[in-house]
């Protein structure tokens, strides 16, 4: 079946409207369509989606023997393509019911007509467009398993169009509401008279004839994965495009979206910066290297080699940054993903993913010191929809009695939708995206397509989904021509947990190198003796910490993992130092509760080397203080959790390498078993000897080795968790299930 037209399936599609407005004339639903497919057109020029669409459809198998699979068909493949396309044309086509025309537009051409306040269309939707289908998949010269396998695709896309204004569900109770609406639709023809082939409808026996039931039609599906993705691309394609296509009408404006087209150009302020211009003298040897930090010329060895790496591995799909705490992470990552686009002309954008705002917050402060603010945006629950550098410089440029214009849904749009070339989000952003019910979730998919994405702090994610989180990164690499750089100071390698079916690269070829050199292995001084005794209360935790703190100016750090702890020890060593007014330090505290305001005056206050009182410090803080938060401390101390937590907390000690006799503490207060909960990890910690030993070495693959292989036995397990239901969800596609086992925060 080649590209549908409405004019051969509805009579007089001039009467028909698709929406109203009280500012201009009715948009007729005829305009609606091929506007919906013209924004389609538009995602697929730049983001190659009918490509994406096509790598779906040619990994379709079909069973011919008891045992053997084999590809579909050439004609196969184009007939699914062209489906695939005319569901988006064709999801508003319900709305040639009598009752949307007259109660929901106040279309009067519809007045005469014995109307109902049932308005809903997309249900109406999926039945004509099931009729089209059946109809002519009859006349095809395919198997009877040929049919069966284009009716189940069928079946997974009209269902697809039917959720277009909801959430995705669970498709098993789709057939038994297409029966009703074909029920009443024999009930009364009428309300749908302006569909040709009406009678044809009310004579197909959906139930029994043409819709499988659930089992043999999941059974029929040999590509569960592909599958599964192949319908998420199709709901955010005809959620996107109709959203685009109603909000142009709506406005009386295109909708415009923008991708990095001249890399050069996008790049040269990165290139020309300070930094960057400095490692490039140095690669080509002409840098005058003995005027530089040494920590800053491990950092350009760092730099250089992982570029070698990855332009010498540019097919891969996912590559692995593993480099120490203070090794320059971001600027290598930028570098990187620029290094991508340049030889790679379909990459053209950027995601930041990070476990914390407070990362967030930061990379975007390194981001726009090289990139133009109007190409980045940052989306997370506390910053902002940004308004674009244009509007901001109308507005600054005119008096407050002239008008300005600012286009808020454009700016909304940018933000909701992913619009901008570089976006620095959430990583409970990002997979919601990927796996999101919700349609305005979901629309950013048609966004992904050739872009870059780089995931950091990963050992953040809850480790009971690592196994589902590389599954699914997997597949939108392999299919979505993404690019991911995963990276982290402890990396796990989460390829490992699943078979191998794409190519992986270690950008670092033997971080050990860098993790024993003395600037990072030695940096702070690890001590372990507080481990050996047992605190009753907080006081008496807090006389062993000032034993090892009087009488000194340092800048002192202390970390819990539960806030009622750090609160309480704050008020604790405010009232010691009050009766104790000599040597008295700034005493600081920051926890989850603090805003950014806050945060970011406690940071200023720190890093001021001019400040008095900078060098007599105590911060009192969370897990909060961990990543993202660039300060230089001279002790720490730590209430022990998992081994990942200490290295980003010894990050905040020592992090120019240029103090003597830095040290951590670690100490045995709060139970971390509670706070880790389904977590593996809590198995492999300080309290152990093995584990201290590899902590003190940086042997972190050693540690992985561990988790991992105690991760596979979990996830092989037959419980709510393992990787066999998860796969089970997918085959079944529950939509909810799999998004509700995927969220990353309960």
């Amino acid at each position: 079946m080649e590209s549908l037209e409405l004019k051969l399936l509805i009579s007089n599609p001039e009467i028909y409207w698709a929406h109203t407005h009280k500012g201009h004339r009715p948009e007729l639903l005829e305009e609606h369509m091929t506007l919906t497919m013209k924004y389609y057109k538009k995602l697929c020029s730049l983001n190659n989606l009918d490509k994406v669409v096509e790598s779906l459809i040619d990994a379709i198998k079909i069973q011919v023997e008891e045992q053997e699979v084999m590809a579909i068909s050439p004609e196969i493949k184009q007939y699914l393509k062209t489906m695939f396309e005319n569901m988006i044309y064709l999801h508003d086509i319900g709305k040639v019911k009598n009752s949307f025309q007259a109660v929901k537009l106040s279309n009067p051409q519809f007045f005469k007509y014995e109307c109902t306040n049932d308005t809903q269309h997309s249900l109406l939707s999926s039945i004509i467009i099931s009729d089209i289908y059946l109809d002519d998949i009859e006349k095809k010269p395919y198997t009877q398993k040929e049919k069966q396998l284009v009716i189940s695709i069928m079946f997974r896309f009209i269902y697809i169009v039917s959720r277009h204004h909801a959430k995705l569900e669970d498709m098993q109770t789709f057939q038994n509401n297409l029966d009703k609406v074909q029920r009443e639709i024999e009930e009364d023809p009428e309300q749908i008279f302006g569909y040709k082939f009406t009678d044809r409808l009310i004579d197909r026996n959906l139930e029994k004839k043409f819709y499988m039931n659930s089992k043999k039609r999941i059974d029929n599906e040999q590509n569960p994965q592909e599958m599964y993705l192949l319908s998420k691309l199709l709901f955010s394609c005809i959620t996107a495009c109709d959203f685009y296509a109603t909000g142009s009408y709506m406005n009386k404006k295109p909708i415009e979206f923008k991708n990095i087209e001249d890399i050069n150009a996008f790049c040269s302020k990165f290139e020309d910066s300070e930094i960057i211009t400095n490692i490039r003298k140095s690669k080509n040897n002409i840098r005058n290297d003995s005027r530089e930090k040494p920590i800053n010329l491990l950092r350009t060895q760092m730099f250089l080699e992982s570029q070698k790496n990855i332009l010498n591995n540019l097919d891969s799909d996912i590559f692995y940054l593993e480099a120490p705490t203070g090794s320059g992470k971001t600027i290598t990552s930028i570098n990187l993903a620029l290094t991508l686009m340049k030889n790679n002309p379909s990459l053209n954008k950027i995601f930041y993913v990070f476990p914390f705002n407070t990362l967030s917050e930061q990379t975007y402060g390194v981001l726009k010191d090289y990139f133009s603010e109007n190409d980045i945006s940052v989306i997370n629950s506390i910053t902002p929809i940004k308004i674009s550098e244009d509007d901001k410089k109308n507005k600054n440029n005119q008096c407050q009695e002239e008008d300005y214009s600012i286009d808020y849904i454009k700016s909304y749009l940018d933000h909701l939708f992913l619009h901008d070339p570089i976006v620095v989000t959430s990583h409970v952003n990002f997979f919601e995206h990927l796996t999101s019910i919700r349609r305005e979730s979901a629309i950013p998919i048609v966004h992904l397509p050739q872009s870059i994405v780089i995931l950091d702090e990963i050992q953040s994610y809850k480790n009971i989904l690592w196994t589902e989180i590389i599954s699914m990164i997997s597949l939108y690499a392999k299919y979505f021509n993404i690019k991911f750089i995963i990276m982290s100071a402890t990396l796990p390698r989460l390829s490992e947990l699943i078979p191998i079916e794409y190519k992986v690269t270690e950008l670092i070829n033997d971080p050990q190198v860098y993790y024993k050199n003395p600037l990072f292995k030695d940096r702070v001084k690890l001590d372990f003796s507080m481990l050996d005794e047992e605190y009753s209360d907080i006081d008496e935790l807090m006389n062993s910490i000032l034993e090892k703190i009087e009488n000194k100016e340092k800048r002192v750090l202390i970390e819990f993992i539960k806030k009622k702890d750090a609160r309480e020890f704050y008020n604790l060593i405010n009232e010691y130092y009050e009766i104790k007014h000599e040597n008295r330090p700034d005493i600081f505290e920051l926890t989850g509760d603090d805003n950014v305001l806050y945060r970011n005056e406690v940071i200023k206050r720190i890093k001021n080397e001019e400040d008095l009182f900078t060098n007599n410090i105590i911060l009192v803080a969370t897990q909060v203080i961990e990543a993202g938060v660039d300060i230089d401390m001279d002790i720490g101390f730590k209430n022990v959790s998992i081994l990942d937590s200490e290295e980003q907390f010894i990050g905040r000690i020592n992090r120019s390498a240029m103090k003597k006799n830095a040290i951590a503490y670690f100490f045995n207060y709060a139970d971390a078993t509670k706070l880790y909960k389904d977590d593996s990890r809590i198995e492999f910690t300080l309290l152990k000897p093995q584990i201290q030993e590899i902590f003190i070495n940086k042997n972190f693959s050693e540690y992985y080795k561990l988790l991992l292989e105690k991760i596979k036995i979990v996830k092989s397990e037959s419980n709510k968790n393992s990787i066999q239901q998860f796969n089970e969800e997918i085959k079944n596609t529950r939509f909810r299930k799999i998004n509700e086992m995927l969220r990353l925060i309960d």
